[in-house]
């Protein structure tokens, strides 16, 4: 069970002013790991921002992801909840289709 102090330590929506929409609300925390991911954040307006991020925790659903919201800038480090389809370890181009 994860004490309410702890729920805290993630609830960073007011540090910076940019919320982005398609962050998951409600999933519970715990820390399982460190991977280097790619986050897609959407913004409220619909464009995309791609942002280098690590994996700390997840679900069947929902990945936590911790990102520097100045690159560089350990103060800067935020945590978000996203869809399991807004985080990739990879980018690959779409594979070409015979014609």
């Amino acid at each position: 069970m994860v004490s309410t102090a702890l729920a805290h330590l993630f609830d960073t929506g007011h540090v910076t002013g940019v919320e982005y929409s398609n962050v998951v609300k409600g999933v519970p925390m715990g820390g399982m790991g460190a991977i280097p991911v790619i986050a897609r954040l959407v913004c409220a307006d619909g464009t995309e921002e791609w942002w280098p991020a690590r994996a700390v925790s997840w679900t069947e659903d929902a990945v936590l992801v911790g990102y520097e919201s100045s690159p560089g800038d350990q103060k800067s480090l935020r945590h978000l909840w996203l869809g399991i389809d807004d985080v990739a370890r990879v980018i690959r181009p779409p594979a070409a289709r015979d014609r």
